[in-house]
């Protein structure tokens, strides 16, 4: 990270993190959380800073240890339920925060620095909160609201980050992560396990299943199939560029179609799925990409997001999407079509979109989806799992 303010932010960040790993001053209940969640960031954050080498690499593995030890899912960006004290009064929030918390390998590897920044400081703002309850200066109950406040703000006052940057994830066919995972994996051969470990999320039985079933494949099969998707997109528009959103394990598949598009002189984009929950409550379209297995469902993820739904959430979000629409309207309008390979089907409810916050929520989707579609216009979608 180039900026200096950032890169200050950070080490006092990291500072802070190693002093939750010897303190006793938060909730008695609560310090295996935080000192799990501390150890987690503080194994993530060993390649930002100044050590290299075969004592930071030490380190790092201490430090993976006492985070899995402590229930903190090192590396896991699945939906794996935090370890919490049963019926604790901060539970749902803390879920919220430690699922947030999951992104911080993603935002190192992809080095987001802002973001980086911004969710070091509201778990430790949380942290503090749970210190000064310990300590009498928050009075019995209030210790919940101000919890909530600190993820409400991070949430809203970020938007003009995150959601600029998730458009740029969106239309932008420049090369990241992936295209790294996928030039390695053409290196040392799409069938080895090494290839996925590029992500930064730990790579489970379902991806390397994937993984095994698609080297079956022969050269043939993939090429012919390949050729067949762009054929059917490109067949429907003139315009230069293609999406593609997969599964991790899926990379055999996403090579060969990336391949053939440029082949015809187009570019390809290759975004992560939205990683934070402030993309969650969006749109399909805003929230896929690549990624592993999605374990939540839908009224799983949103009875945890709608509590920090209100009309200010909802109008904030939106004037801060319709700003940076203006600035991606021209890349977007170049998006000929989405190949979608082996798309989840997951059963939604709307059990979880009752009520006002519900109601809210679903306004601001709507309102989202079509700001999206002014930006690309008619778009071709394929959804395949490849065999069909």
């Amino acid at each position: 990270m180039e900026n200096e303010f950032l890169v200050e932010r950070l080490s006092l960040s990291r500072e802070r993190l190693a002093g939750i790993l010897k303190e006793q001053e938060a909730e008695e209940a609560l310090i295996p959380f935080f000192r799990g969640k501390a150890a987690f960031l503080l194994a993530e954050l060993q390649g930002t800073g100044e050590g290299t080498g075969e004592e930071t690499e030490e380190k790092t593995e201490a430090l993976k240890t006492e985070a899995e030890r402590l229930g903190a899912w090192t590396g896991d960006t699945g939906s794996s339920p935090v370890q919490l004290p049963e019926e604790h009064d901060l539970g749902n929030l803390l879920q919220v925060l430690h699922r947030e918390l999951l992104t911080a390998p993603v935002l190192v590897r992809e080095e987001r620095g802002e973001e980086l920044c911004a969710l070091l400081e509201v778990f430790l703002e949380i942290y503090q909160i749970s210190c000064q309850k310990r300590g009498g200066e928050i009075p019995e109950g209030e210790e919940i609201p101000a919890v909530r406040n600190a993820l409400y703000y991070y949430f809203s006052d970020y938007a003009d980050v995150t959601l600029p940057g998730r458009l740029k994830e969106l239309f932008d066919p420049a090369p990241g992560l992936a295209e790294k995972v996928l030039r390695e994996a053409e290196k040392t051969g799409f069938s080895r396990p090494e290839a996925l470990e590029g992500y930064g999320v730990r790579i489970g039985v379902r991806e390397r299943e994937r993984q095994e079933r698609i080297a079956a494949l022969s050269e043939e099969e993939v090429r012919e199939r390949a050729e067949e998707l762009i054929r059917r997109i490109a067949g429907e528009t003139g315009k230069p560029n293609l999406r593609i959103v997969y599964p991790i394990g899926a990379e055999r598949l996403v090579h060969a179609l990336a391949e053939g598009w440029r082949e015809k002189g187009g570019e390809v984009i290759l975004c992560r799925r939205a990683c934070s929950w402030i993309h969650l409550s969006g749109t399909e379209e805003m929230q896929e990409g690549f990624g592993p297995e999605d374990k939540e469902t839908e009224d799983e993820k949103l009875r945890l997001l709608i509590p920090f739904w209100d009309a200010e959430m909802k109008e904030r979000k939106l004037g801060v999407l319709r700003s940076c629409a203006e600035e991606w309207k021209e890349e977007a309008g170049k998006l000929a079509g989405v190949i979608c390979l082996f798309p989840e089907r997951r059963e939604k409810t709307e059990e979880a979109l009752s009520g006002k916050q519900g109601r809210l929520l679903r306004e601001y989707r709507e309102k989202e989806g079509q700001i999206l579609l002014e930006l690309t216009g008619k778009i071709c979608r394929l959804d395949t799992d490849w065999e069909e």
